[in-house]
């Protein structure tokens, strides 16, 4: 429950004086009735926030948003909600973290009202998918979408759209042929502008060896329309060719004996095994082939 700062601008400097003067190294321990286990800290306008196993607090020096000397430092209780190992997310002026007991999301943000750090569950209305769970990582992709993707301790993918500005804060769960294992969001530049690109480490059984593949997120930027059957990636661990017309392919090894299907000029692939070989055989020529591992999307919709 102690945490230790170095002093202001010099990063790797921990020294301290006697007496204490106002630009040495900073430390500090959160009092409370209870063991605070610090896990994370992130600034925000008004000071350090700090999360621990028991409740968040705030770190500021005089008053909120007042700079933290050696000789000024105060840390004030806000929300009682504790938080476990898994970094929180920051979401423009919100902080999303995983709850203490591991199977509930909850956000953080500042409330004029009641001038202190204060947030709700945001998994309460689908805690279906949390039951029994845990959120072992997780990683924020803010453009284009403002997705945070999840991994469950089960294999399972979570994704959370939130949009707190405009009240949109939705679940999804996401399943493939295998186990979702680890995740990241990294910013790079596609045709289409900046977007933050989302690869999984995905665990998969392939000819009887368990192997492990790293897939991106297709971007979900259609150049020219919805329906277009050259754009989108519908099929997990895809292969794409495009080019002059062919029934010969070759590449496929890495899904040998998986189940594939896929779209050639539009036109559905009938579902074959791939050979261990990773060549396969088209009827029919075609330019623009795509061919992975299928998934079935599904819609509930809520009652009249």
């Amino acid at each position: 429950q102690q945490f230790n700062m170095s002093k202001p601008g010099l990063f790797n400097n921990f020294d301290i004086s006697s007496p204490t003067q106002p630009d040495d190294a900073i430390s500090g321990t959160l009092i409370s009735g209870q063991l605070n286990e610090i896990k994370s800290a992130i600034p925000m306008p008004t000071g350090l926030i700090v999360l621990t196993n028991k409740n968040a607090w705030q770190i500021y020096g005089s008053q909120a948003g007042a700079a933290v000397s050696a000789v000024d430092v105060t840390a004030q209780p806000q929300a009682y909600s504790g938080a476990n190992d898994v970094p929180p997310i920051v979401a423009n002026f919100d902080i999303l973290y995983v709850q203490y007991k591991g199977s509930s999301v909850r956000d953080l943000s500042y409330s004029f009202y009641t001038n202190i750090y204060t947030g709700t569950d945001i998994s309460v209305l689908s805690s279906h998918l949390f039951y029994g769970k845990q959120i072992t990582e997780w990683a924020w992709a803010e453009e284009p979408f403002k997705i945070a993707w999840v991994i469950r301790d089960d294999g399972v993918a979570l994704s959370l759209t939130f949009l707190k500005e405009q009240d949109l804060i939705g679940w999804s769960q996401h399943e493939t042929d295998g186990e979702f294992q680890s995740v990241a969001a990294i910013t790079e530049t596609v045709d289409d502008g900046v977007v933050d690109a989302v690869y999984f480490v995905i665990e998969r059984v392939i000819n009887g060896n368990t192997v492990k593949f790293i897939e991106r997120m297709a971007d979900r930027f259609f150049t020219a329309h919805a329906f277009d059957y050259v754009a989108p990636w519908c099929v997990d661990a895809g292969l794409r060719y495009i080019g002059t017309p062919a029934t010969s392919f070759f590449g496929g090894e890495h899904l040998g004996s998986e189940t594939v299907t896929g779209l050639a000029d539009g036109v559905v692939i009938t579902p074959f095994v791939m050979p261990t070989s990773g060549d396969f055989t088209l009827a029919t020529p075609a330019s623009f082939v795509t061919v992975g591992v299928a998934f079935e999307p599904r819609l509930q919709t809520l009652a009249i």
